[in-house]
């Protein structure tokens, strides 16, 4: 995550089962999104997207 040079801050919620990414971003949030998207899954996990 801190290779994506957008991202303001961001967290990880341990304590669900589905485990779940906070993200506060400057910027184009599509463009960031797509990014987090991609390293998360080259990490190995799922992305599920839950907008505002």
């Amino acid at each position: 995550m801190e290779s994506i040079d957008e991202i303001k801050s961001w967290r990880v919620f341990l304590d669900v089962n589905d485990k779940i990414i906070e993200v506060e971003t400057d910027g184009n949030t599509d463009k960031i999104a797509a990014n987090i998207e991609d390293v998360v899954t080259k990490a190995g996990y799922k992305v599920e997207r839950l907008e505002d």
